[in-house]
């Protein structure tokens, strides 16, 4: 396109003439048409565009968005597969970075023409510079990179831009999460020590913890019960119930019993054995058969807390603890871990009085299921709300003698002289405490008792919760009357590599912001916005007479070879309109037909 006529008469042929100097070439236009006007703000909304949509407002913030609400969900809770997912990600990944390489090529572009303007290229480095972007293999030519390194970072950001794309999508994972799916549980097995069954005495001695004689006379805590006891001592935790889920699961119980009070007494006072002895341990039920009533609410323990005997005597070293027993209300949130594991996270509430001097414990039931008169069975029990309190606070009760019975006995300290070895050996006599994780005495050489109120505490609640597990989950003699609401365990998307996610976006918006701003500097000092259109590079390869006797010298049809090597230049040359007169044109050219345009 002519951008100035000069009215002087050339009299050189158009081959030979002398270009005019540096200072008399038109350098800028003070005002640009309004077509190139329209073209630069089109070209400017163009970049704009894709940057935006590639960014948090559209692309990478809907990506994102779509993480946000992912992350933390199980899988089969979204109406999202997993391949779904993978698919969306993906795509928006790649449209991201598509909208950001399409900007940056726009940007590449005008840094390419202005680079133009600025060097003398041959012919084959300005042919790969113009598909750089597009054909990835020519990055490797040396003469490119050593010729024009800058469009050819360019042309590598444009490259790599794709590539890091590649990185977010895999931010979010799926992995099994515990306590993640709401679900309902419905007839789940449960300890409830006031139920006794349907009303006959067949339902009562079923459900009892306790044994009966053929009088329905309390006779002893039931055998499983004291083994369940004597485990839960033994272990230091409690015997797992069985779990109603499916698979690993979280939810909420609530049951009455026993609980313990203690509170630590005169050791000497109130001791169980007599100081600097071989004794280290002794526990004693307080409570006294009257008849058939249980009284004396009280269990003592006394132990020393380091080695005691005849060859160190030290009183202050003994402790003594007096235990009562309270009803109480448990609150237990049972968790079932993926690997097996049972989590138990108990809260002990309402604690009240069932056994006092005034109120002992029945042993027995007798007259609420015989009819004195006819001395038949009764087909329902009498006094049914009596008898709901009584056999509630006796089933406590025997909780709580299995849990004792287990404790009662003493621990002595035996040492053979004579052996090879000072390890002690500890004797229990009638107790299952050596070892026990609640009271000590683990180490073999030197045997300690830690024991405090919460520990003995802990024991007995550890032993209600393990109740559990004496009710079969097939036929269970309790259940729960409403459903429970449970969360069991899931695949659940997690969005966890946040740097993995923001750096490979991060870094693409910083390098395209870059090469944004030197690409609208680059037009602006260009005078108008370039493109790769077929009618730009005609024109401005139209006016070269060295080009145009390059084609026109090779027969073949392949001019390439000797076009690959000629040395061009984009700047003002001189050339001819229709009517002969002579005109400036920008464009490609040998050093000898254009000069350099600022």
């Amino acid at each position: 396109m002519p951008v100035r006529k000069d009215q002087e008469k050339w009299t050189a042929t158009p081959s030979a003439v002398s270009l005019p100097s540096d200072s008399f070439l038109p350098h800028a236009v003070p005002q640009a048409p309004p077509a190139t006007r329209r073209r630069t703000i089109m070209t400017l909304l163009q970049m704009a565009l894709f940057y935006t949509l590639g960014t948090a407002v559209a692309v990478m913030g809907a990506h994102l968005s779509l993480f946000q609400y992912l992350d933390g969900t199980p899988v089969r809770s979204t109406r999202l597969t997993q391949s779904i997912e993978n698919a969306m990600a993906s795509f928006m990944a790649l449209v991201a970075e598509l909208l950001l390489v399409s900007g940056v090529s726009i940007a590449y572009t005008q840094l390419l023409w202005r680079f133009f303007r600025q060097k003398t290229l041959s012919a084959f480095v300005i042919d790969k510079l113009v598909s750089l972007p597009d054909s990835p293999w020519d990055l490797a030519r040396p003469r490119v990179i050593i010729s024009a390194i800058g469009p050819w970072l360019a042309a590598l950001i444009c490259v790599l831009m794709p590539l890091a794309g590649m990185f977010p999508p895999g931010c979010l994972t799926v992995e099994f999460r515990n306590s993640i799916v709401p679900v309902t549980l419905s007839a789940v097995p449960t300890l409830n020590i006031s139920y006794w069954g349907p009303g006959n005495y067949r339902g009562f001695v079923d459900h009892a913890l306790f044994d009966l004689n053929a009088d329905l006379d309390f006779i002893n805590v039931q055998p499983k019960l004291t083994t369940l006891a004597r485990t839960v001592l033994a272990q230091g935790e409690p015997v797992a119930p069985p779990t109603p889920c499916s698979g690993p699961c979280t939810y909420d119980m609530q049951f009455d019993g026993p609980s313990f009070e203690c509170k630590q007494v005169n050791a000497t006072k109130y001791t169980l054995f007599k100081p600097c002895t071989d004794v280290v341990f002794k526990a004693k039920s307080q409570s006294v058969r009257d008849g058939l009533l249980i009284r004396n609410n009280s269990v003592r323990l006394s132990w020393h807390t380091e080695r005691n005997d005849e060859e160190a005597c030290r009183n202050s070293t003994l402790r003594t603890m007096d235990c009562s027993v309270k009803l109480a209300t448990y609150n237990v949130k049972m968790t079932n871990e993926e690997n097996g594991t049972r989590i138990f996270n108990t809260k002990v509430t309402g604690e009240r009085e069932f056994w006092d001097d005034e109120n002992p414990i029945p042993l027995r039931f007798y007259d609420y299921f015989y009819d004195r008169e006819s001395g038949n069975l009764m087909d329902e029990a009498v006094n049914q709300t009596q008898l709901h309190k009584v056999y509630a606070n006796t089933q406590a009760y025997a909780i709580r003698e299995a849990a004792v019975q287990a404790l009662v006995g003493d621990v002595r300290r035996f040492s053979d002289g004579g052996g090879a070895t000072k390890t002690a050996l500890l004797w229990p006599n009638m107790t299952y405490v050596v070892g026990s994780p609640y009271i000590g005495m683990t180490d073999r050489f030197n045997p300690q008792v830690s024991l405090t109120p919460e520990t003995v505490q802990k024991y007995l609640q550890d032993i209600v919760i393990s109740t559990l597990s004496l009710n079969p989950k097939n036929k269970p003699l309790w259940t729960n009357g409403p459903d429970i609401p449970a969360l069991e365990g899931g695949a659940t998307y997690i969005f966890d590599s946040k740097l993995q996610f923001f750096l490979p976006y991060g870094v693409c918006l910083l390098v395209a912001g870059v090469v944004y701003i030197h690409g609208i500097w680059a037009m602006w000092k260009n005078g108008q916005p370039a493109g790769k259109s077929l009618l730009q590079f005609a024109t401005a390869v139209s006016t070269s007479k060295t080009l145009q006797d390059t084609c026109s010298s090779r027969t073949d049809g392949d001019p390439f070879e000797n076009l690959k090597d000629i040395k061009l230049r984009y700047g003002v040359g001189r050339s001819f309109d229709s009517a002969g007169s002579s005109i400036y044109v920008t464009g490609f050219g040998t050093v000898d037909e254009v000069n350099c345009t600022k």
